[in-house]
């Protein structure tokens, strides 16, 4: 993507520009959604290790970047799920309760 590319080097010069930050979704800066992953199929990624999700040559992985660009529920869910899984890990003291506090 030629303008993306393009305001990436604007505002990420090869000299200074180190406090710079540049949002990893340029149409929905704030807002949680999938758009992250229609972006890797647009080759709009921010990384390139991010980009290599979807063109990297593991269909498996990129089957899951075209799931999660075409369906947002199915990301949230997964995403949630995730989020549920990988807690024991980060706080192995503490107990998943089932709702908000």
């Amino acid at each position: 993507d030629p303008y993306y590319n393009q305001s990436l080097r604007s505002q990420c010069p090869s000299s200074g520009g180190d406090s710079n930050l540049s949002p990893l979704d340029l149409q929905t800066r704030v807002v949680f959604d999938n758009k992250y992953y229609k972006n890797l199929i647009n080759f709009s990624g921010l990384f390139h290790s991010d980009q290599t999700l979807w063109s990297g040559g593991d269909w498996t992985v990129a089957q899951l970047v075209h799931t999660y660009a075409m369906d947002q529920v199915r990301f949230f869910r997964d995403f949630a799920t995730g989020m549920i899984n990988i807690k024991p890990l980060l706080a192995p003291n503490c107990k998943y309760c089932g709702k908000v506090n």
